[in-house]
């Protein structure tokens, strides 16, 4: 198409001086000066569109509310404490109660380390979160978003135009109407490579800031959510080390608590986890945002370059062929 479109101007040019087959006079008409009346016509400046930013939430974190055997600091259970026992017995069975006692600080750990929880917690989380009495024993969050969405856990440029080519012709007006369009069509492209090098320029920029903050995003986060880590399980150890220094003033009471506390912290470290993937991964959508909104207006950019490039061209070609009627005059065709 970019071909047949040129031939055709470079045609329709050509054959529209044809006509232009006269006598010649005795005092000929100065050939114009092709070259001055073409060379204040430019490729507009473009003015670049710029992405929209993306928008971006943070996700939460927020440890258990309750003190109720967190501030336990010694001898018998409060009537609140063995209520909350009550709603534990409720939900779990002695079995499970049983299980969750028998996990072991290195299983803690390695949930700790971001891996997953033993079965038995797990099983035994889902069934405390059926119970709304205890809830507030339980970690609550929101995860990230980008753009709107939750978050769980580059085209190249285009090739100049050529619509014109310089028409071919012996006669002297002609030739230096064709020299002069030849000259102003190079002239045009290299002011649209000037445009379309401030669009890429901008573009890789935008590129390389989102890279950049995806990677500031990405650095905090460790520290972050070991932070939360370490504050749970100071809670943790402290509130295990009180029911098992009063094991005997908690009769009963014991097991069922400690299981909860168990659970309760257990949960606490899954959480993070998921929490702390999908901040990573939010980082990471923040940053392909922003390409793709980058990409949008590079490509909304370049397609302005090409208006503006055509539009100099066909005023152009048009002065010239204008000013072309003259060579008639000249003995054109002779």
């Amino acid at each position: 198409m970019k071909k047949r479109y040129a031939s055709l101007l470079a045609y329709g040019l050509f054959a529209t001086l044809a006509l232009y087959n006269c006598k010649d006079h005795d005092t000929p008409p100065p050939t114009p000066d092709f070259e001055k009346e073409v060379e204040g016509i430019v490729v507009e400046t473009v003015t670049l569109t710029t992405p929209p930013a993306v928008t971006a939430q943070s996700g939460t974190f927020s440890a258990p509310t309750t003190t109720t055997v967190s501030g336990y600091t010694g001898g018998a259970p409060t009537q609140t404490m063995q209520n909350t026992a009550s709603q534990v017995s409720s939900t779990l069975n002695n079995d499970q109660i049983a299980a969750i006692n028998s996990v072991t600080p290195a299983q803690l750990q390695a949930v700790a380390n971001g891996g997953a929880l033993p079965a038995e917690v797990s099983n035994a989380l889902n069934e405390i979160k059926k119970n709304p009495a205890l809830a507030s024993f339980l970690p609550t969050f929101a995860l990230p978003t980008v753009n709107g969405t939750t978050v769980n856990g580059r085209t190249g440029l285009p090739e100049l135009l050529e619509p014109v080519e310089a028409i071919k012709a012996d006669d002297a007006c002609l030739k230096k109407a064709s020299d002069a369009l030849a000259k102003v069509i190079e002239k045009l492209k290299a002011d649209a490579k000037t445009e379309q090098d401030k669009v890429e320029a901008a573009y890789q920029k935008q590129v390389t800031d989102a890279t950049a903050a995806e990677t500031s995003c990405k650095s905090g986060i460790p520290a972050t959510f070991t932070g939360y880590r370490t504050a749970a399980k100071t809670q943790f150890d402290a509130t295990i080390a009180t029911l098992d220094q009063n094991q005997a003033a908690l009769g009963s009471f014991y097991g069922t608590l400690k299981a909860l506390v168990v659970i309760s912290y257990a949960s606490a470290l899954d959480t993070i986890n998921t929490l702390e993937k999908a901040e990573t991964a939010a980082c990471t959508a923040k940053k392909n945002a922003a390409i793709a909104n980058a990409d949008a207006a590079k490509t909304e950019n370049i397609n302005k370059v090409t208006a503006a490039l055509n539009k100099g061209l066909t005023t152009a070609n048009a002065k010239i062929t204008e000013l072309s009627a003259a060579c008639h005059n000249q003995g054109g065709g002779r």
